[in-house]
This record gives C-alpha cells, sequence and structure tokens, in this order.
C-alpha cells in the first residue's frame, strides 16, 4: 500500500526526472541547430561551386541574418547574381545595402564604386535606374576622392 508521503515523493520525482533531460539536451540542441558563421560560409561555397545556386543564395542569406556585417557573405551574393545574366542592378543593389549595414567599411566603398565604374562603362542603363545625376564617370571620380580623403592610408 503507497502512503501519502510515498505518493508525493515519486510524483515529486517523475516531475524532476521530466526536468532534467531536456535542461540538459536542450543546451546540447542549441549548439546543433545553431551552426556557426564560417560553416555556413563554407556550406554555401560548396553549393555555389556545385552550381546549387538558389541554395547556395539562400544559406548566404542566412547568415547575414545571423551576421548582417559580414562581407564574405554580400561576396558570395555578388558571385551568384553575376553567373547570370542582367543582374548588374542587383548586385549595386546588395551593396548599397551592405553599406548601409557598414556604413564606415572601405572595402565595401570600394565594391559599391566599382561596380558603379563598371555600369557606367558597360551598361548605361543600369547607372541609368541609379538616378544619378551629372556624369557618371565624374560622379565615381568623386566617390573615389571623398574616399581617399577619408582614408588617407588607403591607396
Amino acid at each position: 500500500m503507497i502512503t501519502r508521503k510515498k505518493f508525493i515523493l515519486l510524483g515529486s520525482l517523475s516531475f524532476v526526472s521530466a526536468l532534467i533531460p531536456n535542461f540538459i539536451f536542450s543546451n546540447i540542441l542549441s549548439t546543433e541547430n545553431s551552426e556557426d558563421i564560417t560553416s555556413l560560409l563554407k556550406k554555401a561555397k560548396k553549393f555555389r561551386k556545385q552550381n546549387k545556386l538558389t541554395l547556395a543564395k539562400n544559406v548566404y542569406e542566412d547568415v547575414l541574418v545571423i551576421d548582417p556585417t559580414e562581407i564574405r557573405a554580400y561576396n558570395g551574393i555578388r558571385k551568384i547574381l553575376l553567373s547570370k545574366k542582367n543582374k548588374e542592378y542587383q548586385v549595386i543593389q546588395l551593396y548599397e545595402k551592405a553599406l548601409a549595414n557598414i556604413p564606415t567599411n572601405v572595402r565595401i566603398k570600394q565594391r559599391l564604386y566599382n561596380e558603379y565604374f563598371k555600369a557606367a562603362l558597360g551598361n548605361k542603363k543600369v547607372f541609368q535606374k541609379l538616378n544619378i545625376s551629372g556624369r557618371p564617370l565624374v560622379y565615381i571620380k568623386e566617390k573615389y576622392e571623398s574616399l581617399l580623403t577619408e582614408n588617407p592610408g588607403q591607396k
């Protein structure tokens, strides 16, 4: 026969035994689900090399959700976009988004201005979409000069 004291003791033990595995395994499962950025970038690069571009782009976007300042993810998306035709405008929009997230990064500015330069020389329609008044090459020259004055040690 079970007494009241044994009943309460068994009930509390079953409650504790239900909590302990959840507590222990929650830490293990959470670390498995949150892959680090380096492994995600490797996975995306692998997908891109296998020509699984949509999967690679999704992984790069996951990296940007985790860390919107990750330049390698922006560069990977740029490579995916440029592997398709007529995606120069999307590349410029991508780098403008990156510059909004990382306004002090010199590399992003250089890459954005380089894309402006390519558009000004090769694709006038893309440059017209940017709604930049004046002559394209003069605008790009001013941007590069302002970049050099901001960072005098850079070449």
